[in-house]
């Protein structure tokens, strides 16, 4: 689920949501089609893009290390 950060003029809060939406009022975020959190005065509202680390993957012919079994 998404991540968003509204920046008030008190402090940052982080909130999950599964959108933010833009009104003249300020800016609301919503979860299964509820209003989870609603903000009339902010200074900024971004939604936190998180990246995966790549898994690694092995070269074509490389010997991959076996697993230990007891």
């Amino acid at each position: 689920m998404p991540q968003f950060k509204v920046r008030t003029e008190a402090d940052t809060r982080d909130i999950t949501a599964d959108r933010m939406e833009f009104a003249e009022g300020g800016v609301r975020l919503y979860s299964e089609g509820r209003v989870v959190a609603a903000f009339s005065r902010y200074l900024w509202a971004e939604e936190v893009v998180v990246k995966e680390e790549p898994t690694p993957v092995p070269e074509a012919g490389s010997n991959p290390t076996p697993e230990v079994t007891e």
